[in-house]
């Protein structure tokens, strides 16, 4: 027989029509054409049979009496939707122009541009019924556009051989970045370091790295403790915020361990009256000789002692000349011909330092630097005098440390 025997067409779209006549009806049922703006027509079923399609078995019988049950009975329309009943089992909601779908659950359209209903870039436009209408990008469709519609792209879409265009969108090759994959990968290139994590992002520079606490910079670079700015050889510890402190050794003191050992303990000095001995033998208000600030030899008391420790042991810088050496620490002080009071470390051999020719006479002579080594002795030993610098083997040297001015160290 004819397809459109199982068809009833009411004023109906065109889309109904052909839905129904695929007869998609199952066990008798008969395709309905509705006025709603389903794309699809309903099943209008035999009894005993409910479903889409008709094709579910209903057995609505218990002990051999038929149960009526109405399609309505449960109020299944949303939205202001009307509800009709077909036979005892089977009906349809017809939906107000606002929805559509088998229940009139699915907004047409929203009501308004604000907030924006468009999805993916799609512009929202007000209709003259006050209705919002989204048009979409031509990537996507859909009431809000929020379905994804496939546009082939070609190679000249992506840069190159640097990505390959699928689905209307350039899949970027290792390395390459952007719609276009023009652009350098940002991970790629500039790999984030001291455990940084690299976060792709969608635009220019096209990722960053976010940084541990302790660490900052565009590539987690700028570490607080390199170079470590701990002397002596404290320990530079990070802290968050780029922070960092200094962790001394051998009871060192300062925000950067600057306070520290000057001489080792058998180092010795020129005591009044009683010739040279060791700095361990020192007491306070021993006095011992110096230069003072009008560059003569005299005696002044020991008055403190900035480090006194025995058993400790540390690193020194050992200056030799010709007739004389010493041995202090490298962020101390010592008098350089050309340049005043020097640190220690920035001596050179050939350089030309201050050494008393005699514990009888009061001369002094500038004497060549022949050899500077690294040392490691006992005795943290820093002697304070009431004035002047003390002579330390011979030597002009001093225990102040970080200040390069000499006269300001001991003031201060």
């Amino acid at each position: 027989s004819d397809l459109t025997d199982s068809v009833i067409v009411p004023a109906s779209n065109h889309s109904q029509f052909v839905f129904c006549l695929t007869n998609p009806c199952e066990n008798g049922g008969t395709c309905f054409v509705t006025n709603t703006a389903t794309t699809k027509g309903i099943c209008v079923c035999r009894d005993g049979y409910i479903g889409d399609y008709c094709e579910i078995l209903l057995n609505n019988t218990i002990n051999g009496l038929k149960i009526p049950t109405g399609y309505c009975s449960s109020s299944p329309c949303l939205n202001d939707g009307s509800c009709v009943e077909i036979g005892d089992l089977q009906g349809y909601c017809r939906c107000t122009t606002e929805y559509r779908g088998l229940y009139c659950e699915i907004s047409v359209r929203a009501v308004s541009c604000n907030p924006n209903p468009c999805k993916n870039g799609g512009t929202c436009i007000l209709l003259e019924n006050n209705q919002a209408q989204c048009l979409c990008t031509p990537v996507f469709r859909g009431l809000t556009c929020n379905q994804f519609s496939y546009v082939p792209c070609g190679d000249a879409t992506c840069h190159g051989t640097q990505g390959i265009c699928v689905a209307n969108k350039c899949i970027c090759k290792t390395g390459f970045a952007g719609p276009r994959c023009d652009s350098t990968d940002f991970c790629s290139a500039y790999p984030c370091l001291n455990g940084g994590t690299c976060i792709r992002t969608n635009e220019e520079p096209y990722g960053g790295c976010s940084c541990p606490v302790e660490f900052s910079g565009p590539t987690c670079s700028n570490d607080p403790c390199t170079p470590s700015p701990c002397l002596n050889g404290g320990y530079c510890i990070r802290k968050p915020d780029n922070q960092f402190y200094c962790q001394c050794r051998n009871k060192n003191k300062g925000v950067y361990c600057e306070q520290v050992e000057c001489f080792p303990s058998d180092a010795t000095v020129d005591v009044l009256n009683n010739g040279k001995i060791s700095l361990t033998s020192l007491q306070i208000g021993t006095q011992v000789r110096v230069i003072n600030e009008e560059n003569q030899i005299s005696y002044s008391p020991i008055i403190a002692f900035l480090h006194r420790e025995l058993d400790e042991y540390a690193l020194y810088k050992r200056i030799q000349t010709k007739n004389s050496f010493i041995e202090l620490s490298k962020r101390h002080l010592i008098h350089h011909r050309k340049n005043g009071f020097i640190w220690a470390e920035n001596l050179i051999e050939g350089d030309e330092i201050l050494v008393s020719t005699s514990i009888h006479t009061n001369e002094t002579q500038w004497e060549e630097i022949m050899d500077i080594t690294d040392v490691y002795k006992q005795g943290l030993m820093a002697p304070l005098t009431e004035q002047g610098t003390i002579i330390v083997n011979n030597i002009h040297a001093s225990c102040y440390a970080l200040v390069k001015s000499h006269r300001v160290a001991h003031f201060a």
